[in-house]
């Protein structure tokens, strides 16, 4: 098994190339404002300040909003709003998120500290 990186010492660009890392960038950024649409959704629908809907849900991940705003949406869309539409990219957000996490995760499993011998 190679040697473990010196903590002290490690960086992202001494592992990847700076093409993976504003790839992974960009995911990061995206999957940000993906949550930050999500909890602007739901504080819109309980017409909530946005800082006390975040103290009340305590800033959940994609995934828990989305079930969140799944819950909230027959009683509090806007009338004439396309629940279908907003049901089917609500469904989304897991699979999403597994790709989300797949990328911004799985970039330290190719690299050699981790990889089996």
């Amino acid at each position: 098994m190679p040697p473990l990186p010196n903590l002290t010492e490690c960086r992202a660009a001494d592992i990847l190339t700076n093409e993976q890392i504003l790839a992974v960038g960009k995911v990061a950024v995206e999957w940000a404002m993906l949550e930050f649409v999500l909890h602007a959704h739901g504080s819109n629908m309980l017409r909530m300040h946005s800082n006390t809907f975040w103290i009340l849900t305590r800033k959940p991940d994609a995934q828990t909003m989305a079930l969140t705003l799944k819950e909230l949406a027959p009683k509090h869309l806007p009338t004439g709003t396309d629940t279908e539409a907003f049901f089917g990219i609500l469904a989304r957000i897991k699979d999403a998120q597994d790709q989300r996490n797949e990328i911004i995760h799985g970039v330290w499993n190719s690299t050699p500290a981790f990889r089996p011998a």
